[in-house]
C-alpha cells in the first residue's frame, strides 16, 4: 500500500511478468469466436455419435444415458466394474499404443538434435 499526498491508501500496481501482457481486445473476440466454434464442432459430433449409438444398441443406450450425466460425473453413483483390473490385458490389447510411446520417447532426443543443429 502506497500513501497519497492526501493521506488515502492507494494499492501499487504489481507489474506483469515478463510474456504476460494483456491481450487484445481482437485477441479476445478471436478466442471467443473459436470457442463457440469448437463447441459447435463437438456438439454436432456428440449428436452423431448418440444416434448411431442409440441405433446400435436401443433400449440398453437409453437407459444407460438415463443413468448417466453428460458432462458432470457423480461420484456417489458409481458402481464397481464386473472385473478387475489387469495390466497384463490392458498391455496384451494396446501393445500398438505402447510400442508407439516409446518409439516416440526413444526418437525425440535424436530429432530434438537434429533441429537444433541450425541454430
Amino acid at each position: 500500500m502506497v500513501i497519497d499526498t492526501i493521506g488515502v491508501a492507494k494499492a501499487r500496481a504489481r507489474p506483469r511478468p515478463a510474456g504476460c501482457a494483456r491481450p487484445s481486445a481482437k485477441a479476445l473476440a478471436r478466442r471467443i469466436t473459436w470457442r463457440r466454434g469448437e463447441t459447435l464442432y463437438y456438439e454436432r459430433i456428440i449428436c452423431a455419435e448418440e444416434t448411431f449409438v442409440q441405433r446400435k444398441f436401443g433400449k440398453t443406450y437409453t437407459d444407460w444415458g438415463a443413468r448417466t450425466p453428460v458432462f458432470i460425473p457423480k461420484p456417489w453413483r458409481r458402481s464397481r466394474p464386473e472385473l478387475p483390473f489387469s495390466l497384463r490385458t490392458v498391455l496384451r490389447r494396446e501393445y500398438n499404443g505402447l510400442f508407439f510411446i516409446v518409439v516416440a520417447f526413444t526418437l525425440i532426443e535424436p530429432i530434438d538434435d537434429v533441429l537444433s543443429q541450425g541454430d
